[in-house]
């Protein structure tokens, strides 16, 4: 039995959904441990996975003060005590600790399972904090993110937990070779398990919802955008872009999908303003999935444009497979994995990450030549086909297990 330490809500992470769903099709026994949100059962079985739900409503406050709490001494004591309970309830086994907030509560259960500690690096923790002190917050948020949440301090945090624990899982290359370097590790107790799309995807990205909000005009090209809006999500440089095109003459829409409500969200609406393009910037807001392959599909390129940074050159988006799935044109900054992957595959084309002049010069590339941009779409396509698809890390992941047990 695998025991598996989740901080946020299960049915919206895509990454422990796959993981979790994919050990229970293949037999393994997995049991999800998070805190339990208004609405949702206490206990509940999806797909094979036992969900297990504990404490009060954890609201975005309660969340806020537990990291507090938390960072103080990185023990989440409501998790300790929970998880101590579920060991002898459901006979886990190992303990798969998703993301370093969680690590060392882990490890503090060491002496209680009969299996392994295993730390799923999601992302370079203490890099995106450096994000969050880019934004401008309240003060006594600020305050708190100066005494607890300093990316030095976590990056000695991460240091100790990684060398302690049993098995590292980590989602890309890049940020395997780093960590084994940065802390000496075992190269054998590092794996990677990527943020790859299902294959099946390809078929639902034909199923999609044509969106009556929006009409895609056909004398405009479109830049589509989905995803969180964040300060390192590169969304200025795109913003800039547009200004450029504009002015020769060019007639682009940006389409912004995502939450627009963020307190940077409204830094990058008053930079359009600024910039008099209303009309060529639209935030379109969140949209439901099938609705999301629509907009895929219709752009005349989807554009990923992450600045290039210590988060994420270490990292890797969902959606940079689903695009490669649904045989859409791609435009992406130069971070490592982006850059390494989309060159492999010749799958689209790569602009120098935070270089509006070089992100209009790639664009008109991809405008000028529909020929090119299908034979790169179907590069994208069969190369996730292939290759770059969660059924081959699914059995990566399986095999892994049953390594442990072996």
């Amino acid at each position: 039995m695998i025991g598996m330490l989740l901080e946020i809500d299960y049915t919206t992470d895509v990454r422990v959904r796959k993981q979790a769903e994919s050990l229970a099709e293949a037999g393994v026994d997995v049991v999800v441990i998070t805190p339990w949100i208004k609405g949702k059962k206490r206990k509940e079985v999806i797909n094979g996975v036992r969900i297990h739900r504990f404490g009060k409503d954890y609201t975005f406050k309660r969340r806020g003060f537990q990291d507090i709490l938390t960072a103080l001494f990185f023990i989440n004591q409501k998790f300790l005590r929970e998880v101590k309970k579920c060991i002898k309830e459901y006979g886990i086994e190992h303990l798969h600790v998703h993301d370093l907030p969680l690590a060392k509560t882990a490890l503090k259960l060491k002496s209680q399972i009969s299996g392994k500690v295993i730390l799923d690096s999601h992302e370079n923790y203490p890099e995106l904090l450096e994000g969050w002190f880019l934004t401008k917050k309240k003060w006594y948020i600020n305050l708190k993110n100066k005494l607890l949440f300093t990316p030095k301090r976590w990056t000695r945090y991460e240091g100790k937990v990684m060398r302690k624990v049993d098995k590292l899982i980590v989602v890309i290359d890049e940020m395997r070779d780093k960590f084994i370097k940065k802390y000496d590790l075992n190269p054998e107790n590092v794996i990677v398990i990527s943020n790859y799309e299902n294959t099946g995807f390809a078929k639902l990205s034909e199923q999609q919802i044509e969106d009556k909000e929006f009409t895609f005009k056909e004398d405009m090209s479109h830049m589509v955008y989905v995803g969180g809006i964040g300060v390192m999500r590169g969304l200025e440089t795109v913003v800039h872009s547009v200004a450029s095109l504009k002015v020769n003459g060019k007639n682009v829409r940006f389409l912004i999908i995502g939450n627009d409500t963020t307190q940077y969200a409204q830094v990058l609406k008053g930079l359009v303003r600024k910039l008099d393009l209303e009309k060529e910037v639209l935030f379109l807001g969140f949209k439901p999935f099938e609705i999301v392959n629509y907009y895929m599909q219709k752009a005349t390129v989807n554009i990923i444009p992450h600045v290039k940074n210590g988060h994420t050159d270490y990292t890797i988006p969902h959606k940079l497979f689903q695009i490669f799935l649904s045989k859409s044109a791609l435009l992406v900054s130069s971070c490592k994995p982006l850059k390494r992957i989309v060159e492999e595959c010749n799958g689209g084309w790569v602009y120098t990450a935070s270089d509006s002049e070089d992100l209009v010069k790639k664009y008109t590339e991809i405008e000028r030549d529909p020929e090119e941009v299908q034979r790169r779409n179907q590069n994208a396509f069969d190369c996730a086909m292939n290759k770059y698809n969660w059924e081959n890390e699914a059995q990566r992941l399986i095999q892994f297990y049953k390594g442990l047990n072996g």
